[in-house]
């Protein structure tokens, strides 16, 4: 990955398509459903309301604290990033994959019973 990209860019596109890249959609999502089907009832606990979708977006701002900025060594918080650049090490991206596959299961989790309430199963 060595062009230039925003931290979020490298987040929500280049991982997933350096994990996933070539690869068939279906095969990856019945992969993921078989890997994170345990996890399944947590994900998708509870009434889905603007409470709820709160208390996901508040995890989401969690783990990019906890896993995206805090990893990186010496990450110059409220820094001008438009001038500032970061080099993301082979161990940061290598760290990144199995957070960024979670992630992917849990959104198709709860996007799955958000869908089902919503249209019935």
């Amino acid at each position: 990955m060595s062009r230039l990209l925003k931290l979020h860019g490298v987040w929500d596109t280049s991982l997933v398509e350096q994990l996933y890249g070539g690869q068939n959609e279906m095969t990856v999502a019945k992969r993921l459903v078989q890997k994170y089907a345990s996890r399944a009832a947590e994900w998708q606990e509870g009434r889905i309301d603007l409470a709820k979708i709160q208390a996901w977006i508040e995890e989401s701002i969690r783990r990019a604290k906890d896993l995206t900025y805090a990893q990186i060594p010496g990450y110059p918080c409220g820094a001008d990033m438009k001038r500032t650049r970061i080099t993301l090490s082979e161990e940061y991206l290598q760290h990144a994959e199995p957070v960024v596959e979670e992630q992917l299961a849990k959104a198709g989790y709860r996007l799955a019973a958000m869908l089902n309430r919503t249209l019935g199963d």
